[in-house]
């Protein structure tokens, strides 16, 4: 494994737990285009959040470098020997990753596809662009179901409160997508094209994922 630096959520940290505009602006162009590239060779990573993006190794030409890291969750959402996308299935009693950051199908219980690794990435930068997420706080044997509750009720202008307009659009347009949709990539990074400063630069971000 190559010697990488600080995650996104080193980066908080020491940023005063909070990301400005432009620099998740950034983070979410590059990360939509990692997962891309993942979703292409017919994986979802399945637990998306700022632990799991890394840094280069500070010093080296790629420190600026953006990583996706641990596929230990990772699941096809396209059969290998068809290439047709895998079957929609639910199973209630399943939870795959972690509760802050999970889609709300994950914690039903449903097959995971694209929509929710894009999903969790939207959480991923609501959370460092403000700094909190609604659901946070809550522990016990039932934080799951009551986490899931607050974000299925959780409206876009609620969540998305203060936050600039691409935002709130990415997370409307992630959410509505159906199971076996393929997400428009393009349409999705364009969003966030026109919020970043010449100044802020995390690029050219490593997309090969292996």
């Amino acid at each position: 494994m190559d010697m990488l630096g600080p995650s996104l959520w080193d980066l908080w940290n020491t940023n005063n737990q909070m990301l400005s505009e432009d620099t998740v602006s950034c983070i979410a162009v590059e990360a939509i285009s990692i997962l891309e590239q993942l979703h292409f060779k017919g994986f979802v990573h399945g637990d998306v959040k700022p632990e799991n993006f890394l840094l280069g190794l500070p010093g080296t030409p790629n420190e600026k470098k953006l990583y996706l890291i641990d596929l230990g969750l990772a699941s096809k959402w396209r059969d290998s020997s068809s290439g047709r996308h895998v079957e929609y299935d639910q199973k209630p009693d399943v939870f795959r990753g972690i509760v802050r950051y999970a889609s709300v199908n994950a914690h039903l219980g449903r097959t995971g596809s694209h929509r929710d690794d894009l999903e969790s990435l939207a959480y991923t930068l609501v959370f460092l662009l403000k700094g909190k997420l609604p659901w946070q706080g809550y522990i016990g044997d039932n934080k799951g179901f009551l986490v899931c509750k607050i974000k299925m009720a959780t409206s876009s202008d609620t969540l998305c409160c203060l936050c600039p307009p691409p935002f709130k659009k990415f997370l409307e347009m992630v959410t509505n997508m159906r199971f076996d949709e393929e997400p428009n990539y393009s349409k999705l990074i364009s969003l966030f094209d026109g919020s970043i400063a010449l100044n802020v630069s995390l690029r050219p971000i490593r997309t090969d994922v292996s």
